[in-house]
């Protein structure tokens, strides 16, 4: 009798252990935090003596990586539109009047750095940076092509602190003989894309 009392205790205990069994579950949120970008208004730089490389710089602000591009277009010797951009001047006479269809235009050529980024796809610099000996033609580029500032370089991350990375600008202007005095022009303008890079879950 005894010993069947212990066996039912035995049994009562093993079910009492099953009723409090734990269970767990876990559950997953999330957020999505949206891309912003911006780009600050550098003022326009200084005029510079020919051959002399003049910089102008952007900060872009932003929370993920983005892309790049530039586009600008000039005159050619004859007033016809060019689809580059080069530091070009209207011709004068003696008199100081504007001359129809008549443009001299410098050997135009750029360089591009990158700065104050956390990473970048490929490298930093095009066209030898600051020594500005990348083509006008190839500064414009579509970005698919290899050549272009963002086919060299790729896509860039912000710096982890900040938020911010810089493009510099470099743009030089060579003379020839004939190439009347004066004060060259050019415009570039840089836009920037969103290109954000999610990684892993």
């Amino acid at each position: 009798m005894k010993l069947n009392i212990i066996a039912l205790s035995i049994a009562l205990f093993a079910v009492s252990n099953q009723g409090f069994a734990a269970d767990n579950d876990t559950v997953k949120y999330s957020v999505d935090v949206n891309q912003s970008i911006s780009v600050d208004s550098p003022a326009d730089p200084k005029t510079a003596a020919a051959g002399d490389a003049i910089q102008v710089g952007w900060t872009v602000d932003s929370n993920n990586a983005f892309k790049y591009a530039f586009s600008g277009a000039s005159k050619g010797d004859d007033g016809s539109a060019v689809t580059f951009p080069q530091f070009t001047k209207q011709d004068v006479d003696a008199n100081g009047t504007a001359v129809a269809n008549n443009y001299d235009h410098l050997d135009t050529t750029f360089g591009v750095a990158l700065d104050k980024f956390q990473s970048v796809q490929k490298g930093s610099t095009w066209g030898e940076a600051e020594k500005a000996g990348g083509k006008a033609e190839t500064l414009v580029a579509d970005t698919s092509k290899a050549e272009s500032p963002y086919g060299t370089m790729g896509r860039v991350m912000p710096g982890d602190e900040t938020g911010k990375a810089a493009i510099n600008l470099y743009a030089k202007g060579t003379p020839d003989a004939a190439d009347q005095s004066g004060i060259y022009n050019t415009e570039v303008m840089l836009t920037v894309t969103a290109e954000e890079q999610l990684g892993g879950s």
